[in-house]
């Protein structure tokens, strides 16, 4: 794992990150896209998926997240989270 990963991922994933208010800004972009389908890629615990995917009138949302505990906190809240380390598989 890099030194920056190490260091981000050492006290888990970042959480609460969907609270902060510059989401409602990304928030109200997604709500000019439309699909059936959403990618998060780096979903966290799926806080902010489900805020895109209901803003968008997606069916279904994935995500690909680094931290187990994230992808299983997703999984948990409906989303397709899969644990992928990009820079590695």
């Amino acid at each position: 794992m890099s030194a920056f990963k190490e260091r981000f991922y050492s006290k888990g994933y970042y959480k609460g990150l969907a609270l902060e208010p510059r989401f409602k800004d990304v928030a109200k972009i997604f709500m000019g896209f439309k699909g059936e389908k959403l990618l998060y890629v780096g979903c966290g615990d799926g806080d902010i998926t489900l805020l895109l995917k209901e803003k968008m009138g997606a069916k279904e949302a994935y995500g690909v997240e680094l931290a187990e505990e994230a992808v299983i906190a997703a999984n948990e809240k409906g989303i397709k989270a899969y644990r992928l380390d990009i820079e590695c598989e």
